[in-house]
């Protein structure tokens, strides 16, 4: 405790109408949880092996730990455990999941513009046009045709 805090430190404890045994509890509680000038951790801390309960360590939540949580949130949503962007290119062939009812499960179709992050103008037989989510559409492959007909569950 350097001798402008030890003595502020007393002073504080002097001036407080509290027992004598009170004030040197506390005046000994304040230079224990001082950081040492060698070591740079608290006497209590040293002794016992984890930090003192203060009064803002209660209070306040421990910025360092906000912190690591915040950075393993961000770098679980970078590391990819959200799904990756589907895309699609323009004009390309791809399939599109038939929500309208209907026996086949997936219609054949042609991208025609991109609209939105996710979201395509795809043109379908009949020469209609539908706005599908990039979820509802895959690459039109002929080796995948069974399985589209059988359903996702054929493997």
């Amino acid at each position: 405790m350097t001798t402008t805090t030890g003595t502020a430190t007393m002073y504080k404890a002097y001036v407080d109408k509290s027992s004598v045994q009170h004030r040197v509890a506390d005046i000994l509680f304040h230079y224990r949880k001082i950081p040492h000038s060698t070591t740079g951790k608290p006497l209590a801390e040293l002794f016992h092996k984890r930090k003192p309960r203060t009064f803002l360590s209660l209070v306040k939540r421990s910025l360092q730990s906000h912190g690591e949580s915040r950075q393993a949130a961000a770098k679980l949503y970078k590391d990819g455990t959200h799904p990756k962007l589907q895309t699609f290119d323009l004009y390309q062939q791809v399939r599109v999941k038939n929500v309208r009812g209907g026996k086949e499960k997936w219609v054949q179709g042609t991208t025609v513009d991109r609209e939105g992050p996710e979201t395509y103008l795809v043109r379908v037989p009949g020469n209609n046009r539908r706005f599908v989510h990039a979820n509802h559409l895959i690459p039109d492959d002929a080796r995948d045709l069974d399985v589209l007909q059988l359903g996702w569950h054929a493997f």
